[in-house]
């Protein structure tokens, strides 16, 4: 209960024992009293209260989070809250089966943290089917295609700590299972302050930072994994609600890298409910989901990596292009424009009138390879030529398995997106690439 009075310190006509709370600013205080008790207030105080109100605590809510990313106002009350998609949640732990609806323990002991996780995946992706198993573990091929629907998202939002620096045989399991799989995995990269932590130097998973959503501007809080591994490759991929998301849950809000990466499974699954091109083709979501993760986020890629998350950005206008195949595939790919020049070639027609387009590339490595060879199956790099053949951007590293480049459309017409194979390392691995043009950043 709350009552609003006129002056605090002629007020003693409750017991300490029932007081919960003292603004004297706001000459209120909450108390926690039976009908009984409110009656004898009243009589006794002779006028000192000014009113007396019903109070409820104020619930937690991930509300400002999915403001944040776009999910509320673009997915969380439309047609794609993921509805046909199964999102694998493992951990540590996980909730009882009477926890939510929708919903299936596989194994794991009930923990606050996967109770949290889930709550967030669910906020975010109403409709998602979510298979939680504590362990952590990978989910097999019989578990991820048992479901009805099928597990297309696995989603990760704890760490092992062992070798931090290390590309290890976790980051390379997670690797390999993703590149047989063809799930689409996102993974936490760490609370450490530093280095990402494994399976978060994974190459094919959408490794995910923490932004703080409070801070103005928005910036990677400061305890979000970031460094490098030893191979140097760039993690985390994206950024997501995590430090400021409040969550509905018993226990009060929770936060960090785990619920930024909980955010994002959910917003993948509503994405595949948007584009079914998505499902199975983990080289095609995460070019998508860097195309559009263009939210400004304090901190340089280093820490941030593509930026901040953004449904509307990512799901508006867009256009993705697959080259998957066995990797002697790619000589068809190339020629597939009319020139084997050594480049895949890809024309779209942008208009000024959206100046700001980003185009990525992002592909799959065998993790045994990368484990053995400390660099990933294949190199691509991406350069973008406008109408009158101008070179108008490009990305060319060697140590990711993704390129990013952002260009300014200053005339209309057909713009060339051209990729070349830089160096091709691991002949037995698949091509495994795929191409996202984001015309409305």
């Amino acid at each position: 209960m709350k009552l609003a009075r006129s002056t605090l310190f002629q007020f003693n006509a409750i017991g300490v024992d029932r007081l919960l709370e003292v603004d004297s600013d706001l000459q209120i205080i909450l108390v926690n009293l039976s009908a009984k008790e409110i009656n004898d207030v009243i009589e006794n105080t002779q006028n000192v209260i000014d009113r007396i109100e019903q109070y409820e605590k104020p619930e937690d809510s991930i509300t400002p989070a999915m403001q944040w990313s776009e999910i509320w106002s673009h997915a969380r009350f439309g047609q794609h809250q993921g509805n046909g998609i199964a999102i694998w949640q493992t951990e540590n732990g996980c909730p009882p089966n009477t926890f939510m609806a929708n919903y299936n323990r596989v194994a794991g002991a009930n923990t606050q943290h996967s109770r949290d996780m889930a709550t967030i995946i669910r906020s975010v992706s109403p409709l998602a089917n979510i298979q939680c198993r504590g362990g952590p573990i990978f989910p097999t091929n019989a578990q991820a295609n048992t479901p009805n629907p099928q597990v297309q998202i696995v989603s990760r939002s704890n760490n092992n700590g062992i070798n931090p620096n290390a590309y290890n045989n976790q980051d390379q399991t997670w690797d390999d299972r993703i590149y047989n799989s063809l799930l689409t995995a996102t993974q936490s990269s760490g609370n450490t302050q530093n280095a990402v932590i494994s399976p978060g130097k994974a190459l094919n998973a959408i490794t995910v930072g923490n932004v703080d959503i409070d801070a103005n501007p928005d910036v990677i809080w400061f305890t979000s994994g970031w460094q490098d591994s030893v191979l140097g490759t760039e993690k985390p991929d994206v950024g997501a609600p995590g430090e400021g998301t409040a969550l509905p849950a018993p226990n009060g809000p929770t936060g960090g890298t785990s619920a930024a990466t909980a955010h994002t499974a959910g917003f993948i699954a509503n994405l595949m409910d948007f584009d079914a091109s998505l499902i199975r083709n983990p080289q095609r979501t995460k070019a998508l989901l860097l195309s559009g993760a263009t939210t400004s986020v304090i901190g340089g890629t280093s820490k941030v990596g593509a930026g901040g998350i953004d449904y509307r950005n990512t799901s508006q206008h867009y256009q993705t292009y697959d080259f998957d195949g066995p990797n002697i595939n790619w000589n068809a790919f190339d020629a597939a424009d009319g020139n084997l020049d050594g480049w895949i070639t890809v024309t779209k027609w942008l208009q000024n009138n959206k100046p700001n387009v980003r185009a990525a590339i992002a592909w799959m490595s065998r993790g045994v390879f990368v484990n053995t060879n400390a660099v990933p199956s294949t190199d691509y790099d991406i350069e973008v030529y406008d109408p009158n053949g101008n070179y108008v951007g490009g990305s060319h590293s060697r140590v990711n398995t993704f390129e990013l480049v952002d260009v300014t459309v200053s005339i209309s017409g057909n713009y060339q997106f051209k990729i070349n194979r830089f160096a091709n390392p691991d002949p037995a691995s698949r091509v495994a690439l795929a191409l996202s043009v984001n015309f409305d950043n």
